[in-house]
């Protein structure tokens, strides 16, 4: 007699399915609820989007070759010392048990969706849509940031609607390592246009650094880029110092969504 495959869940799916709930239903109670800021433009940071001890340990995990320089995997000009794992779009293949946990998390629609919502008042100004559901697509990059990475001031490219940073674990006691937000001294002369084009860097003098955001393992910092969203990470020159982070970003599914 042949045998087939059965089709009902076993009880680890059920239970990975379950665990996936509870993940996103604390992901989107956090930043739901997160007090935003809206100087110098629309942002917030939240403690606890995760809990620390699996931040920790996605933090300590050793991926040896998996992880690889993002100005190589991308053939863009970078920090080289920026190293990733893309986890979306697209099939990462197999991956440890805790790494696939985060994937599944960010894979629900509604992580996106409601980023989305939470930002919707800066984001009807850049959409065609002025209400219902909105066509996205989604970027997920596990990265790591080694000794003498920096990353000067600049807003994303605007085909990004809402970028989300995931710390995964605690600076040195000292040593601030999070993301920081810039205002510029002077009036920046065309920024409008080089939101609208190919991605622009800035000279860090010319910007003051207002704050910057506590690396705390389970902790994020989420914006919607405008043309004046200036953030960027101060040099990273401690001999012990490594950034461990999640990069979530929700775009448009097509430039023909967004208002030139």
């Amino acid at each position: 007699m042949q045998e087939h495959a059965s089709s009902e869940p076993t009880n680890t799916d059920v239970d990975e399915t379950a665990r996936t709930e509870e993940d996103v239903g604390r992901l989107l109670y956090a930043i739901a609820n997160a007090d935003q800021k809206s100087w110098p433009y629309r942002h917030f940071a939240v403690r606890d989007v995760i809990d620390s001890a699996w931040a920790k340990e996605l933090a300590s995990m050793d991926l040896g070759e998996r992880m690889v320089r993002i100005a190589e995997q991308r053939r863009i000009r970078v920090d080289p010392n920026r190293f990733t794992l893309t986890l979306m779009p697209g099939d990462p293949g197999d991956l440890p048990a805790p790494i696939a946990r985060l994937r599944a998390m960010f894979a629900a629609p509604a992580v996106a969706h409601t980023l989305v919502d939470v930002f919707r008042d800066v984001l009807r100004h850049r959409l065609n849509k002025s209400g219902g559901e909105y066509r996205l697509r989604r970027s997920l990059d596990l990265m790591e940031d080694r000794t003498g990475y920096r990353l000067t001031p600049h807003t994303d490219h605007r085909a990004k609607l809402v970028t989300m940073i995931l710390y995964l674990d605690d600076e040195p006691e000292g040593v601030p390592l999070g993301t920081s937000v810039y205002v510029p001294k002077r009036p920046m002369d065309g920024a409008q246009e080089r939101f609208m084009g190919p991605p622009w860097h800035y000279d860090r003098e010319d910007f003051t650094r207002v704050a910057t955001v506590p690396h705390r393992a389970g902790s994020a910092f989420c914006f919607a880029p405008v043309p004046n969203s200036f953030h960027g990470v101060e040099p990273v020159e401690h001999p012990d110092a490594r950034r461990f982070l999640v990069q979530f970003q929700v775009l448009a599914l097509d430039e023909a969504d967004l208002i030139r």
